[in-house]
């Protein structure tokens, strides 16, 4: 009875065109638009950039973006910079 049953669901699975329609879902990177690399040295230069780049990252955790680890650290010593400079 069961191999009866395991046939009509191949064979409906056949007629119904569901047989070879498979489709095989595998993780795709996300693709990003070619860019210009910036250093950190670039980034601290750039402060606005640096916000703007370091917020697009923050939203997108996900990529593996080079200027996404300059402009984190650019804004890492800019703060540490801001802070060792303050006013005591």
């Amino acid at each position: 009875m069961r191999y009866l049953l395991q046939a009509v669901y191949a064979i409906t699975l056949i007629s119904a065109g569901a047989a070879g329609s498979f489709v095989w879902l595998r993780q795709i990177e996300p693709q990003l638009a070619p860019h210009i690399l910036h250093s950190v040295s670039w980034y601290k230069a750039h402060p606005d950039e640096m916000r703007h780049d370091e917020a697009w990252c923050r939203d997108n955790p996900g990529l593996r973006d080079p200027n996404c680890a300059a402009a984190s650290e650019a804004k890492l010593q800019a703060d540490f910079d801001a802070f060792i400079k303050a006013p005591r």
